[in-house]
């Protein structure tokens, strides 16, 4: 029989290309290594290869090169929020979180403080874990005979795809970033493998299978929002079997019902969470759909082509750019492994009849589908539901390449082979060590240490979202006793007016929308520079000395809303032309707050109305959100109106609601009494007239 294919192979090699590639030596004894040794070395290998991707995942994880970014500081606020008591399905700060990160980091944080090591160590060990998931699945996914017996190439391609796993750039960085991204991979296969075990196996350890596969695939929902589409792959490997391995079914139907009853349960508090907030399961997937008119910008076909070419182009050519997700825009594979990842891929296509090939080819079809219908394609948290798939095709290719070469006479003696295949792995570990650990040392860790170091009772940092959410983090909201106390918003729209002027030292980040925070600070005080120490000139520094005459606000009647806000007064131009930018400030107190549900999301939606109760231009935002109140802050927080050019002659109206983006609905507003006055509070007027602004305005991502 080899004797026949080996002379068809030498008959033309275009025209017998997928014959050759039926033959992969993946389930093919006669071209892979004795089963004996495999079984005696595979668990040392892997064993260390576990300790390779312990040591380069923990190595200076505290530290290292990449500083906490926004997603970490919403991550680390979420984790404090949840240690205070604030226990719930979802996390609706951030665009709305799931949870199971925050749940994790919760007991490494309460031992060892809010540090970078105790928001990142969950990840690190999912990260570890997750190259052990890949090995139990693929050598599962290529044994054959029922589970009773595996053929001699399972564990040596269970081995190469861990080990391209924990050398790869992009899941090394992804273990070393505190968020929730990194759970996904890990729960994904698990659950995969368990269900593979619970239709292949026998004896006890079914019903247990099953059970753990449904629990596992049931958790992914609660890690990151590609796992939506985790049901459509199982869909994809039961629908299958039931063509191809219709005995498996009818043997472990009761199975896969088990699993769907565990998965039930699993999913029950999220689903009773989405019940309630049904504008939480679609808000996010909308905010960033390719059909939202705000991300393709008229041209959804256009930003389609795009996402397409950028997704190809990311296994090779260029990765993802931003660098909260990945390292100068490095591809997923250098180029030796992106040759046999292809390679791989025509092999398992060409054996797709077969579950094991079906499901990885199904696995990285659907999970690079949410980068290719969102914006920013490729993306490497939305399309990381590919990992660890993606590493069994190179593994793929360069096991039928070796077979091609590396037996009978006149190849190329199976030694040269293995130095070759050392060579690719050793460049891409290389490259990628090189890659990460080869950039200067991040500084966001010292931020909290330098700014407890300056001179002053209290310390108020207007800083961009990124910063206030990881000085709020650091600090653990404020709540550890220190001197200075240190107080974080997001200056960019809000500014805390201090309650002492005299003991604080005020800092603004120099950043675009620095000098709107200096004008709103000198409508208040005397501002005067102060210097900063080293480490940290990305700020500027000023003392507070009262005003003999603030500028005037205007007065609000006494309105509240039960969550605590209390409106003092606002700011609005006389007058503006149509296409010109109006700048809503207000001034509010907290007082009395409510308990702090990290399940709601509270946020202003102010508006400008015309005669009719039309808006004609709004904005939604609170630059110093709920988890950061404390009894008696006074805040300011600005509101940019993009007038519309075409806008009539008239006179407008301002309007200020509260709402919850965790459910889109408004808080009631309440007068002295406690009396609900409708859903908004209206005041002011605004005269439009005259030529409009050339060039008009446009509506910017910041609202500050």
């Amino acid at each position: 029989m080899e004797g026949g294919r080996g002379a068809t192979i030498g008959s033309g090699p275009w025209r017998t290309i997928p014959t050759v590639l039926e033959i992969a030596p993946a389930v093919s004894a006669s071209s892979a290594l004795q089963a004996r040794p495999a079984g005696r070395w595979a668990p040392r290998l892997l064993l260390l290869v576990l300790l390779a991707a312990a040591l380069v995942r923990l190595w200076d994880l505290g530290g290292g090169p990449d500083p906490l970014d926004v997603d970490e500081g919403y991550t680390g606020v979420d984790t404090l929020r949840l240690l205070a008591g604030g226990l719930t399905p979802y996390f609706a700060a951030n665009n709305g979180a799931e949870p199971l990160y925050v749940y994790l980091a919760a007991p490494s944080v309460a031992l060892l403080g809010p540090t970078p090591l105790a928001l990142r160590l969950p990840a690190a060990l999912a990260g570890t874990a997750s190259v052990l998931a890949t090995y139990l699945l693929v050598r599962a996914l290529f044994i054959s005979g029922g589970g009773r017996r595996e053929t001699p190439a399972a564990p040596w391609l269970a081995l190469g795809a861990a080990l391209l796993q924990t050398i790869s750039l992009w899941h090394l960085h992804l273990s070393r970033d505190g968020s929730r991204v990194v759970l996904l991979p890990l729960l994904l296969t698990l659950g995969l493998w368990l269900l593979w075990c619970g239709l292949r196996g026998a004896g006890r350890w079914t019903a247990p299978s099953f059970a753990g596969a449904g629990a596992c695939l049931a958790l992914t929902a609660y890690t990151y929002l590609p796992a939506r589409l985790v049901p459509l792959l199982v869909l994809v490997l039961v629908g299958h079997l039931g063509w191809s391995r219709r005995a498996w079914l009818r043997t472990r139907g009761w199975g896969v019902l088990l699993a769907g009853l565990v998965a039930t349960v699993v999913l029950l508090p999220l689903a009773v969470y989405y019940a309630a907030h049904w504008q939480a399961l679609v808000f996010r997937m909308e905010m960033v759909s390719l059909t939202n008119p705000a991300v393709h910008g008229g041209d959804p076909w256009g930003l389609l082509a795009h996402n397409v070419a950028g997704t190809l182009g990311m296994f090779a050519g260029e990765g993802d750019r931003d660098p909260q997700y990945n390292v100068a825009a490095r591809p997923v594979f250098p180029l030796p492994l992106a040759l046999l990842a292809a390679l791989g891929l025509l092999v398992a296509l060409r054996r797709a009849r077969q579950p094991a090939y079906a499901l990885l080819v199904g696995w990285l079809t659907l999970m690079l589908l949410p980068g290719v219908l969102s914006a920013n394609a490729p993306h490497f948290a939305r399309q990381v539901g590919i990992l660890p798939a993606v590493y069994v095709f190179p593994v793929l290719g360069g096991w039928w390449l070796a077979a091609r070469l590396g037996g009978g006479r006149g190849r190329v003696r199976p030694a040269l082979v293995a130095l070759a295949a050392a060579g690719v792995v050793g460049h891409a570990a290389a490259g990628a060590l090189d890659d990460y650990f080869d950039r200067p040392p991040a500084e966001g860790p010292h931020l909290a240490a330098r700014l407890a170091a300056l001179p002053a009772r209290t310390v108020y940092v207007a800083g961009s979202e990124e910063t206030a959410l990881i000085g709020g983090y650091l600090t653990a909201l404020g709540a550890r006793p220190a001197a200075p106390a240190l107080r974080f918003t997001q200056g960019f729209h809000s500014l805390l007016l201090p309650a002492q002027p005299a003991d604080a030292l005020y800092l603004v980040e120099e950043a675009w929308w620095a000098g709107q925070a200096r004008a709103l600070l000198a409508a208040e005080y005397q501002l005067v520079p102060a210097p900063l120490p080293a480490g940290l000139e990305r700020f500027r520094a000023y003392r507070l000395a009262a005003r003999a005459e603030p500028e005037a606000w205007a007065p609000l009647p006494p309105v509240h809303w039960a969550l605590g806000v209390h409106l003092l007064g606002y700011r609005l131009p006389a007058a503006a032309r149509p296409g010109e930018e109006v700048r809503l400030a207000l001034r509010w107190r907290v007082a009395a707050p409510g308990p702090d549900d990290p399940g709601q999301d509270y946020t202003f939606a102010t508006a400008l109305l015309d005669g009719a109760d039309v808006e004609v231009a709004n904005r939604d935002w609170l630059g110093h959100p709920r988890p950061f109140w404390r009894e008696g802050d006074e805040v300011v927080s600005v509101f940019a109106l993009c007038l519309p050019a075409t806008l009539p002659e008239g006179t407008l109206r301002a309007a200020v609601a509260l709402y919850s983006r965790a459910d889109f609905v408004r808080r009631p507003p309440l007068d002295a009494a406690g009396q609900a006055l409708g859903h908004r509070v209206e005041f002011g007027a605004l005269a439009v007239s005259g030529p409009p602004q050339q060039p008009p305005c446009t509506a910017s991502l910041y609202p500050g």
